[in-house]
């Protein structure tokens, strides 16, 4: 089975996905009744699950219960409602057809989060909030006399995670900005890798590093990008739960829609693979959950060379003083061809994972070969002796002479 399930349920209030003021909590109706979430909550709760309901207090989609962009919109340089438009990735023109987003002031969001809270308890008692963006965006306010700074929203933000944290809450947030650490028990969303512009050289999982064996941490949904297999040994590698982002629907009824970045959600269509992708990666973690991470590397690997790869051979001499007939021995002449994207993780004193993101296998410096896309466990003690290896020194090949039978029987025959 699956164990420490946890679910961040998401646009089931306050507009769904085209959110309105969080001011207070207000049903969508089409999600369901109150008695039917209250029923999901209780569900979760029976069965051992974290069910944490999704609000947002930074931004606005659609106007209403109360909100007003000259008082609680936040401002730009010029003055103007500060707003996040989609825009298409072909040519970066502005999407008409999807509604943009109003930023909130932080010191309003502030204000609306015990309100919030009031009306969220009337119908959910079990304490669990997903606060959606706060641990991910952070934004300043140029209002005229009303400014906000970032380190100032900062502030308020925090004040925000503790009206939940104070009174018991277990809160979940998405990116998880360090100012949540305090107060967040669950991060979704957590980055396994870099922007990959071309001015990086790499990605090193630093957040990961920290919070491993302190925070609970996921990373993207695995069936937004389809890749399995890479999902995997980032999991491996940085030590973070797996997400799917799923729904009870066909995905066809977004079709023809705006919603176009919604798409594998069926679970039916994905829940047994995510089930399979789940055991492997928690035979191999589970008894290392609450280890820290203690070291993370890149290790040297080379491409796997056999006799078909070697480059020549280069004759070892005969010693003198040898019987006589001694054959000459030849040892390949091998150029180790380097590669990239082969990484070792420490949990603790007790496991070293290994992880090859190459398409071909690799060997390390001691010749321990790590197939294609896949990872060693060992312990500390086996990664170290890989770390002490010495580069590789081939065995000497014995090669019997070529005999030219056809130039014997030329020569009895002359």
């Amino acid at each position: 089975g699956i164990n420490n399930v946890v679910a961040r349920y998401s646009y089931w209030a306050n507009g769904g996905e085209s959110n309105t003021f969080a001011k207070d909590m207000d049903l969508l109706k089409c999600m369901g009744s109150e008695n039917e979430l209250k029923a999901l909550a209780q569900y979760c709760s029976d069965n051992g699950m974290g069910f944490f309901p999704s609000v947002d207090f930074l931004y606005v989609s659609s106007s209403g219960n109360g909100f007003s962009k000259s008082q609680d919109a936040a401002r730009r340089m010029n003055r103007s409602n500060a707003t996040i438009t989609e825009r298409f990735n072909a040519h970066g023109e502005k999407r008409k057809d999807v509604d943009e987003k109003t930023l909130v002031s932080s010191k309003v969001s502030v204000e609306i989060a015990p309100t919030y809270k009031s009306s969220f308890e009337e119908v959910i008692s079990n304490k669990s909030i997903a606060l959606g963006t706060i641990g991910k965006d952070l934004h300043s306010n140029y209002k005229t006399n009303d400014g906000v700074t970032r380190a100032w929203a900062e502030k308020d933000h925090v004040k925000i995670l503790q009206t939940f944290a104070q009174d018991g809450y277990k809160i979940a947030v998405t990116a998880g900005n360090a100012y949540t650490w305090n107060s967040a028990s669950h991060i979704f969303d957590l980055a396994t890798g870099s922007s990959e512009y071309r001015n990086s050289t790499g990605s090193i999982p630093f957040t990961q590093i920290l919070l491993h064996g302190y925070v609970n941490y996921s990373m993207d949904a695995v069936n937004k990008t389809g890749d399995y297999e890479t999902a995997l040994l980032l999991a491996l590698e940085t030590g973070s739960a797996f997400s799917f982002r799923w729904m009870a629907a066909d995905d066809a009824i977004f079709d023809y829609s705006t919603f176009y970045n919604y798409f594998s959600l069926d679970y039916n269509k994905t829940f047994d693979r995510a089930v399979k992708l789940y055991k492997e990666a928690a035979a191999v973690l589970n008894d290392v959950v609450n280890e820290p991470i203690v070291d993370h590397a890149a290790l040297d690997a080379f491409h796997v060379l056999d006799h078909e790869g070697l480059i020549g051979w280069t004759e070892v001499p005969v010693p003198e003083g040898s019987a006589e007939g001694t054959l000459p021995t030849y040892e390949p002449a091998i150029k180790r061809i380097e590669c990239g994207g082969v990484f070792a993780t420490v949990y603790g004193t007790k496991k070293v994972v290994i992880v090859n993101y190459n398409d071909h296998d690799v060997e390390l410096n001691d010749r321990t070969v790590v197939k294609a896309k896949s990872y060693l466990v060992l312990t500390v003690k086996e990664y170290n002796q890989i770390l002490d290896g010495t580069a590789y020194e081939a065995e000497p090949v014995i090669v019997p002479p070529v005999v030219d039978e056809n130039a014997d029987n030329n020569e009895q025959e002359g």
